[in-house]
């Protein structure tokens, strides 16, 4: 990781890149958000090609009564 945009994140003490995203990026991380809100117990996943998601997965789980 570069030294010059590394930095230690206070809360758990690991280093995060400070990021410059793309308008798309930050649709993507919206949308993103936006799916791990609405599901309560379950996974989200990212399916990943050449450095950009192509599809997010979601899996919901719920109990019957």
């Amino acid at each position: 990781m570069n030294p010059k945009t590394a930095r230690r994140d206070s809360v758990n003490g690991t280093e995060t890149a400070d990021l410059a995203l793309t308008d798309e990026e930050k649709e993507i991380l919206a949308r993103v958000v936006s799916i791990i809100r609405r599901v309560r117990y379950g996974a989200v996943a990212l399916v990943i090609h050449d450095g950009k998601v192509m599809q997010v997965e979601t899996e919901e789980k719920f109990r019957l009564q």
